[in-house]
C-alpha cells in the first residue's frame, strides 16, 4: 500500500470505444486529484468528442486514425505501434485499472498490450471489462474469449461483467443497455474515488474488495 506522503497516482485507462466512453463519464464527476484519468483509441474522431482532457491516439501509422473494424489484432499492432507513449502514461504511476468492452478491436486487442506494459514497470494493475450482448453474435463473443484470455495473463485483478445482464434492467432497448452498462462501471469507479478521498490510500486489494 502506498502512503500519500508518496504521492500516489491511479490511472483509470479507458481503452477502445467502450472503455473511452466509461471515462467521458467519469471525467464529469468530481475525482480526486490523485486519479488520473486517460483515453486510448484508435479511433480519431470518437476520441476528439470526448471531454477528458488526457487522449491519447495509438497506431496513427497503422489505422490512420480511423479505427480497427473490429480486428483485436490490428488492435494489439496499433499498442504495439505506440508503445513508448504508452510507456510513458504508464510510468510513474502507483495503480493502473483499465477498462474496456472486450469483442471489438481497440479494447480487447491494445488492452492486453498496455497490462503487459505495467506488469513490466511493476506497476500493479487490474481491469474492468464487458464482454458483448448475445445479439451480437458468437464471433464476437469468441474474440471476447480470447482476449480475456490475454489479458489474464497480466492482470492483479480481473473483473468481467456480462453485458446480457443489463437487459432487464434497461428494458431491452439497446442503447439503454448500453448505457447502463456504462453507468455500471462508472459507479464502480465512483466508489474507487470516494475510497480514495476518505482513507488517502488504496491497493489492489481494495480494488479486489470493490469490484464484483
Amino acid at each position: 500500500m502506498v502512503q500519500p506522503t508518496q504521492g500516489i497516482c491511479v490511472k483509470i485507462i479507458g481503452v477502445g470505444g467502450a472503455g473511452c466512453n466509461i471515462v467521458n463519464q467519469l471525467s464529469k464527476y468530481d475525482f480526486s486529484s490523485d486519479i488520473n484519468i486517460v483515453a486510448v483509441h484508435t479511433d480519431s474522431i470518437h476520441l476528439e468528442s470526448l471531454s477528458v482532457t488526457n487522449k491519447i491516439l495509438i497506431g496513427p501509422n497503422i489505422t490512420k486514425g480511423f479505427g480497427t473494424g473490429a480486428s483485436p489484432e490490428l488492435g494489439k499492432r496499433a499498442a504495439n505501434d505506440s508503445l513508448q507513449t504508452l510507456k510513458r502514461v504508464a510510468y510513474s504511476s502507483d495503480l493502473i485499472i483499465i477498462c474496456a468492452g472486450l469483442g471489438g478491436g481497440t479494447g480487447g486487442g491494445a488492452s492486453p498490450v498496455i497490462a503487459k506494459i505495467c506488469s513490466q514497470l511493476a506497476i500493479p494493475v487490474g481491469a474492468l471489462v464487458t464482454f458483448p450482448f448475445t445479439a451480437e453474435g458468437t464471433h464476437r463473443k469468441m474474440k471476447a474469449m480470447n482476449c480475456l484470455y490475454e489479458l489474464e495473463k497480466h492482470v492483479a485483478v480481473l473483473s468481467c461483467k456480462e453485458c446480457d445482464e443489463f437487459v432487464l434492467v434497461a428494458n431491452k432497448l439497446f442503447l439503454d443497455c448500453v448505457r447502463a452498462v456504462d453507468g455500471y462501471q462508472a459507479r464502480l469507479f465512483q466508489m474507487i474515488n470516494l475510497f480514495m478521498k476518505k482513507s488517502g490510500v488504496i491497493s489492489m486489494h481494495d480494488v479486489r474488495k470493490i469490484f464484483p
